[in-house]
């Protein structure tokens, strides 16, 4: 016998014994457990069945318009979280940019700066900004 063989024959025996006492807690338990389940089961098909009455009555017609409609929205809510998204990614940019400029500044202290080599290529941090296109931030 399969495990699940087992385990079906189990849930009947088990099923029986509660049938066998009309008064137990149990019975009680899988008698509610069943009118749940069956009204969730007839819930799901009146829905269902609206829908399909919903549909078509509908003409072909109508029914694209309804697809458009529910697909724009869907495109609304993707542009909402990219935007939202975007400009999360432009405040990390920018924090980040500020994180590097403070490492700069620790890293170059006035007797260790090499001033030959910063102001033939630039600084660091201003290529970085060039690079991302960060304005200056006044201070």
């Amino acid at each position: 016998m399969s495990p699940i063989e087992k385990f079906r024959a189990g849930i009947r025996r088990i099923m029986r014994i509660a049938k066998s006492y009309k008064s137990s807690a149990l019975t009680e338990l899988l008698q509610m457990v069943a009118e749940k389940v069956k009204k969730d089961k007839n819930k799901n098909e009146k829905r269902r069945q609206k829908m399909l009455k919903r549909t078509s009555q509908l003409t072909p017609i109508e029914r694209n318009e309804q697809s458009i409609i529910a697909l724009t929205e869907k495109v609304e809510q993707m542009k909402d979280t990219i935007e939202t998204q975007n400009a999360m990614i432009t405040t990390m940019k920018d924090e980040l940019i500020s994180k590097m400029e403070q490492l700069n500044m620790v890293r170059l202290a006035p007797d260790t700066c090499d001033t030959s080599d910063s102001n033939s290529s630039g600084s660091r941090v201003e290529q970085l900004r060039k690079k991302f296109k960060v304005k200056n931030k006044k201070k």
